[in-house]
């Protein structure tokens, strides 16, 4: 089952680093920024711009920002959560080169706070040797 979601997910990089895809021009919930492709299921319960903003806290983890909102104090958080995957490509200099993560994102429909916890790990054949 891993090696089967492994090798989809391999094909999804190759078929997201041809067409180009990046942070501006989202595409099927795969997202390029900075070497890092971020990866939402199809039938994801978050919003394209929900998948920006989680694809760029991601990549870029000093930039999240703690919002306050009275509702969720008063009456809790309303929250969503869902399995993001990560592969950060060239991480290593011999294969295997790239890393893959699963990341647990939880975030809140009514102010937005949003937290990752990485529930694992393991590296991946999917760049070639320079």
């Amino acid at each position: 089952m891993k090696k089967r979601i492994s090798i989809l997910l391999v094909i999804l990089v190759m078929l997201g680093s041809t067409i180009g895809v990046s942070a501006d021009d989202q595409i099927g919930g795969v997202y390029e920024i900075d070497h890092v492709t971020v990866i939402f299921d199809e039938n994801s319960q978050f919003s394209t711009d929900k998948q920006e903003v989680i694809a760029n806290l991601l990549v870029h983890p000093e930039y999240g920002v703690a919002q306050a909102n009275l509702i969720c104090a008063l009456f809790g958080h309303d929250n969503i959560s869902e399995t993001v995957v990560t592969i950060t490509h060239k991480v290593n200099d011999t294969s295997p080169r790239c890393l893959q993560e699963l990341f647990t994102v939880t975030s809140c429909n009514r102010c937005g706070e949003t937290s990752t916890e990485r529930t694992g790990y393991y590296y991946i054949t999917c760049c070639p040797a320079d």
